[in-house]
Parts: C-alpha cells; structure tokens; sequence
C-alpha cells in the first residue's frame, strides 16, 4: 500500500523492456549522428549508397528489436542488441582505419550496459565480443595486406581499459541488486504483516482521499473495494481529534491520524490507524453500571450508618428537653443534626441520580451572605467564625439545591476537621473569569492524597462518608465550573477556588 504513494522514492528492480526500448534510441542517436560526421568528413571509404544501406539496416534492426520486446524475453534481447552492436561497431572500425579508428571506443558502451544489467559474468560476455572483434578485423585485414603484429599489443591497452569498466559497472549492478533485495525482502514482510494484522490501516494523500486500505480495515468499516479514492470526510464524520474513539455503524471505533513521512522526514500524506473496541467499550459500560450498583449498595451502609448517630442525638436531645424546656441549647443540638441528616440524604440522593431540576442566575454573592446569616441567626455551628470578602456581585447558572450542596458540604467538612474554624469566602474577577474562592485555617489536605480525596468513599475522617468533596467535583463538571483543590503544600490549610467564566 505504501508504494502506490511513494512509487518514485523505492528501489525498482530493472525493467529491462525499458532498457531495451533506451538502448534502441542511444543507438538511433549515436549511429546516425557517426554516419552524417563521416559522411561530411570523407572518413568513410565506401560510396554514398552503402552509407545509405548500412543507415537502414541499423533502422531496419532497431524496428525489428522494438517489436521483440514486447514479445519475447528480455534479457536475450538485450543480448541480441549487444551482438548488433559489435556488428556495427566492428564494421565502423574496419571501414575507419583499422589501426586508429576512434569507433573501438563504443565497445566500452557495449560492456557497460551488459554488466550494469546483468551483472560479472553476462558483463563478461561484452569483453569477448571485443577480443573477437579484434581477432576477425585483424584477420581480414592481414589477408589483405602485411599489418605489423604489434597492432594486436596495441589493442592490449583498450582491453585493460575495458576490463576496468567491466568491473566498475559489475560492482554498481552487484550493490544495487543488493539494495533491490534488501527491499524486495523488507517490502514483502511489511505487506504481510500489514495484511495479517487485526488493526486497520488507511492510508492518505495531501487532499485526504484514501489511497490504500488493508482487509482488516475493510472488514472493520464493512466496505469493499470502492473505499479507494473517497475522502476521510465521507467516511468518518468530523474527526476533531487527532486520537480518539468514536461510534460508527453500532460500532466503537478506536483511531489515531498521524502524518506519513519518509525517511528524510518529509510528509508525503496520513496514516490513519483504526481498530474495533466494541467489545472494550461495552465491558466498560456495562462494568461502570456494576460499579454504580455496587457504589451505591457501599453507600446505602455508609448512610444507615451516618443516619443512626444523628438520630441518637435527636432522640436523646428530644427525652432530656421533655425534661428542661427551658435549656434553648438543646434545640440548637437538634436543628444542627437535622441539618447535618439533610446534608447527607441530598448527597445520598445526588450520588445515585443528579437533580434534573432548572437552573437559575443565581447571584453568588446575595446567596452566600444569606446563606451564612442562616447560621449565624440560628446559631447552627456556632464554634465557626465566617469571613467574607464578596467584592463582585457575579451570577451563576445553577440550581439553588446544587449550590446549597456546594456550601453544605464545604463547610461540614471544615467543622469535621476543626470545630472552630475560621472559614473565608472571597469573590473577585479578572478580564476572562469570575472566582470564588473558599479556604479555612484546618490542617489542609497532604499532597500524596489530593487525587484520592475526590474519589467517592474516601475519606480520613473516621466518621466521614467520602461524599463530601466528590459531590462537589460532579456538580462543578455538570456545570462547567472550573474548579482547583489546593494542597497543604501550596496553601497553610484547606483551600478550594471555583472558576467561571464570565459570559455564564
């Protein structure tokens, strides 16, 4: 798949019916450019017609290869062509002054191309095309006339520079055949591996059509072949992210895009990686649902628990005011513990399922100084000290439960901690956001934990339920409030600052 996108980056085996159809016009050019030199130099000594006739012979012979290639093997071709050639050359050097004729030279192209394609020993055979070459001139030419046989000694020197090229252009056809192999090898175990994967695998060009796709892609998708072409966009419907999963066809498909580059680095497309997590996805449901079940049996003891205690001290409260009317202290007790059973009935009920009442603008900062003027006038937690600092009067949309809750929770948990806590609320705001912010002057909560105190059920108060905090972190996400829990290492006890944005 990946050479239908990067066909002129690999290394490509020789195509010898190209190199046949190269070497037909090298010829056509070389030959016919020597005839019109010698012709217009009087080199040749022989008359206008057989310069003529040896023009189309080798026309005639370059047709006839042309249409063999198409036809018959290749690699015998080519042979044939070197043949043809020495056929020419060796009637140009005969014709040219035998003893100096500067046409031995081409015997080099001769043996350079038989040995680049095929290699040491088809590259041999240009070698002695050469030599015979030279023994047959040199015959015909010693039955004509006494030629000294030191021309023979002579030829030495072209063959020593022939062997030279024979085994330079041996070598290069040996190194690339070598990297031929190596990716021919590299190349199968790469589309094994790509079709024999249980992964899809889509691959891209720039405009984002879908060039490649193996069968488990196909199988995945429930598409054919006519995937082919088609634009990401047409398959997959806005994919926003980079890396995601997303529902296709009843299916979860779990992806990531990512940039196809070469070795150099350049982008040459995408590569789109995909599985099926269906079955994944749907343990994970049907898992959070047992886990729901399970959470809210946990809690269901948790409750009774926490409801038990509260209702102790109201039925004792009740016997002893039966007892002294006039001691107001005690109903102080049983509004406290009734609120407190109030607090943790809402968690109760938030954790199992969140109030789908509307939401409200609420001003925060009217809602805060009522709802601390509630204790303050009922002398509910009485040990508790508030400050507030409520310089903007911003509004929220929420549900008054919800952010009764917030409050409710909050504060449970600093007179848990420390009875008589010092509680400050603040509110401010900057170009983008609102704040509120909630600290105390408790012990604060240990970094090794923070992550921990926002799960349901965690708790190291040995009275506490753990819903606290976590009733807080789902009403802020079901809200889009932005909200950071501080460390005991970033503040000198408890401290929690809500974000919201401003256009809320």
């Amino acid at each position: 798949m990946i050479n239908v996108l990067l066909k002129d980056k690999l290394v490509i085996p020789f195509d010898l019916k190209k190199i046949n159809n190269i070497i037909i016009l090298i010829r056509l050019l070389i030959f016919y450019f020597i005839l019109i030199l010698v012709y217009f130099t009087n080199q040749f000594k022989v008359y206008l017609n057989e310069l003529i006739g040896l023009a189309l012979f080798i026309a005639f012979i370059s047709l006839i290869i042309f249409i063999l290639n198409y036809t018959i093997n290749n690699k015998y071709l080519l042979i044939f062509q070197s043949i043809i050639d020495v056929i020419i050359v060796s009637y140009l050097i005969y014709n040219t002054n035998f003893l100096d004729s500067p046409y031995i030279i081409f015997f080099a192209f001769i043996i350079g191309y038989l040995a680049f394609v095929f290699g040491f020993k088809i590259g041999l055979l240009g070698l002695i095309e050469f030599i015979l070459s030279t023994l047959l001139i040199y015959l015909i030419y010693s039955l004509k006339s006494n030629i000294n046989f030191s021309y023979l000694l002579n030829q030495f020197q072209y063959l020593f520079a022939f062997i030279i090229i024979y085994l330079l252009t041996s070598y290069l056809h040996y190194q690339y055949s070598k990297r031929v192999r190596e990716y021919e090898e590299l190349h199968d175990i790469h589309e094994v591996i790509v079709k024999n994967i249980g992964i899809g695998i889509i691959l891209l060009d720039e405009q984002n059509r879908v060039v490649s796709c193996n069968d488990a892609g196909k199988k995945i998708l429930s598409l054919d072949d006519k995937i082919i072409g088609k634009k990401l966009d047409d398959i997959f419907v806005n994919l926003e992210l980079d890396e995601d999963i997303i529902s296709f066809n009843d299916k979860f498909i779990g992806y990531k895009l990512q940039d196809f580059r070469d070795e150099h680095y350049n982008r040459f497309g995408k590569l789109l990686i995909f599985q099926d997590v269906t079955e994944k996805e749907n343990l994970k449901i049907e898992l959070a649902k047992k886990q729901k079940l399970a959470n809210l049996g946990q809690f269901s003891a948790i409750v009774a628990h926490e409801i038990k205690n509260p209702l102790g001290a109201i039925k004792g409260s009740i016997q002893i005011i039966k007892k002294q009317l006039t001691d107001n202290k005690l109903l102080d007790i049983v509004e406290r513990e009734i609120n407190k059973l109030d607090m943790i009935l809402n968690n109760l009920l938030y954790f199992g399922k969140p109030a789908k009442k509307e939401k409200e603008l609420i001003y925060v900062n009217d809602f805060i100084e009522n709802f601390i003027s509630y204790f303050k006038i009922n002398e509910i937690f009485d040990e508790l000290k508030f400050v507030l600092k409520l310089n903007n009067n911003f509004k929220l949309l929420i549900t008054e439960l919800e952010l009764r809750q917030i409050f409710w929770n909050l504060i449970m948990n600093s007179y848990e901690v420390k009875y008589d806590a010092t509680i400050v609320i603040e509110t401010f705001r900057d170009e983008n956001y609102n704040y509120l912010v909630y600290y105390d002057n408790g012990p604060g909560i240990d970094l090794s934990i923070i992550d921990d105190v926002l799960k349901p059920f965690y708790t190291t108060k040995r009275t506490g339920s753990g819903l606290g905090l976590y009733i807080i972190k789902e009403i802020c996400e079901n809200n889009d409030i932005l909200f950071k829990l501080y460390s005991n290492d970033e503040f000198n006890g408890f401290k929690i600052e809500f974000k919201i944005t401003k256009n809320t």
